[in-house]
């Protein structure tokens, strides 16, 4: 018999669950809230963190539980402190998402074994629409329609779910995914990779009222969204696209009204210098690698219009590797990159904005701030 405790964060669904677990014995919650210790809790003692750690050092408890339905950020800092106090990784457990819809201990597991992350993204089409001067993704550089191919998707994403088994979010874009005719199939394929994410298409919404039968029932029977970018070509049909859109039963967010975008580069160099940790967190999913970025991902077009050799390899990371593992996959994208000596993106105190416009001319320094690389 085990002998848990139950952080007692979102922890009401888990603790209905946990009873009907027969080799699991419910000893009481820990919370940080100090005006909940010493009450009763669903007929259990809340003890503090202190409490709770004493309790396991004595044996009195043998593991303590957390929801995998607490935010990545904060259960890392659940899980750090809890192990700083004394509490053995091994005896930290997750209740995993299937949890939630079958209740057995085959379907909790130890933090280390909780491989999860809370963000990608990928494209379906990497062409656009909608020339956006200082597109991060280089779109209106793209020469042609340039779509993504199905099978390497499903192939790379099916890689993926080998190294990380839960992503909270992940983002369905481009360019402009509504140009890709077979889009459903790609709401189709996330949500049978990747079961418990939530699942974005990200728009300029000038195709939304387009949108074909077999999309809106795809995004309908897999739950997912619609989150449209603001752009001031829409601002007078917004109201009319999210009622359109709303209408089909769809959930729809729109982003705040987007007036300004940041240049990529800088012409100067040194911003990657003291540099602790990176403020990006939009790894790609894009032809059999994890890009830590959109600009590394994407500098193929950058480079290839501009007849520039700018590093587009360090910082694309191979998911086929046989020697890559979820941690070194965390590890790697939190590394400073070759190209962050150029990135304004680095530092949100050096981003230099420019006023939102359509790119006609595509010039270097719709991209590059301060003049020529």
């Amino acid at each position: 018999m085990n002998k848990v405790i139950i952080k007692r964060h979102e922890s009401n669904e888990m603790f209905e669950n946990l009873k009907k677990v027969r080799d699991i014995e419910i000893c009481g919650f820990t919370d940080l809230d100090t005006q909940l210790w010493g009450e009763q809790e669903k007929g259990y003692y809340v003890y503090s963190i202190f409490q709770a750690v004493e309790l396991y050092k004595k044996q009195k408890i043998d593991k303590m539980i957390f929801a995998s339905k607490i935010r990545m950020p904060l259960l890392n800092r659940m899980v750090k402190e809890a192990c700083n106090l004394g509490i053995n990784k091994e005896d930290i457990w997750i209740a995993k998402p299937e949890f939630y819809i079958e209740p057995i201990r085959e379907h909790i597991c130890t933090w280390d074994e909780y491989r999860r992350m809370p963000y990608i993204e990928f494209h379906v089409v990497d062409s656009c629409n909608l020339n956006c001067k200082g597109c991060v993704h280089f779109s209106p550089l793209v020469r042609g329609e340039k779509f993504a191919d199905f099978e390497t998707v499903k192939r790379d994403l099916l890689q993926l779910k080998k190294l990380v088994s839960y992503i909270d979010n992940i983002h369905i874009l481009g360019g402009e995914p509504f140009l890709n005719r077979e889009l459903d199939k790609y709401v189709d394929l996330v949500r049978n990779v990747y079961q418990f994410s939530e699942i974005s298409i990200v728009t300029n919404g000038l195709l939304l009222m387009n949108m074909d039968e077999k999309v809106i029932n795809a995004i309908m029977r897999n739950e997912a969204k619609i989150q449209i970018s603001v752009y001031p070509p829409i601002l007078g049909k917004i109201d009319e696209i999210v009622a359109w859109v709303k209408d089909k039963g769809i959930d729809v967010r729109c982003s705040e009204p987007i007036y300004e975008f940041a240049y990529t580069f800088d012409c100067r160099t040194g911003h990657s210098q003291g540099v602790s940790h990176i403020n990006c967190t939009c790894p790609n999913l894009y032809e059999g690698h994890l890009a830590v970025c959109p600009p590394i991902a994407y500098m193929k077009y950058f480079n290839e219009y501009f007849g520039q050799d700018l590093d587009d390899k360090d910082g694309l990371i191979d998911i086929y590797d046989a020697d890559l593992t979820y941690d070194k996959l965390l590890k790697e994208l939190q590394k400073v990159r070759n190209i962050c000596d150029k990135c304004l993106f680095i530092s949100k105190e050096d981003a230099k904005p420019m006023k939102w416009e359509l790119s006609r001319q595509k010039d270097m320094d719709d991209y590059v701030y301060g003049g020529e690389m």
